[in-house]
């Protein structure tokens, strides 16, 4: 795998290629183009990372990203959630409830837990165990 080396001065309109994947200068920052980033032949064959998100008791955009964390909210349901996506609650503190569609959570008694979560094609949030973070 390349590493991206951009051009330090582009211009509106420049356009980059790295690793199969063409980024764009759109006057102020490297936009990939395509589809979302991904090589042409469709086979990813590099790391993606995602930001860890806060859930606050009235955001939880599971088009944001798949890894979030929470303490002692009223933890919602979350927007845009789409069967078979998966991701992963940090828990910083117990819950003080779930949203509906959520199913039995867990109750863990150490804190930092991690908590895995599968949407299910009835939309249903399947919580699995809790893990204890070290």
């Amino acid at each position: 795998m390349a590493i991206l080396n951009f051009p330090s001065s582009p211009t509106d309109g420049d356009t980059y290629t790295e690793n199969d994947i063409t980024y764009e200068w759109d006057t102020n920052r490297w936009v990939s183009q395509g589809a979302g980033g991904v090589p042409a032949d469709g086979v990813l064959d590099r790391s993606l990372t995602t930001p860890e998100r806060t859930i606050t008791d009235t955001d939880f955009d599971l088009a944001t990203g798949p890894y979030w964390t929470c303490g002692a909210i009223d933890v919602p349901n979350p927007t845009n959630a789409v069967s078979g996506m998966t991701g992963v609650i940090r828990l910083t503190d117990a819950p003080t409830s779930w949203g509906s569609e959520f199913s039995t959570p867990p109750t863990p008694t150490t804190f930092p837990a991690m908590v895995p979560f599968y949407v299910e094609p009835s939309l249903t949030i399947r919580l699995g165990d809790d893990v204890e973070v070290a």
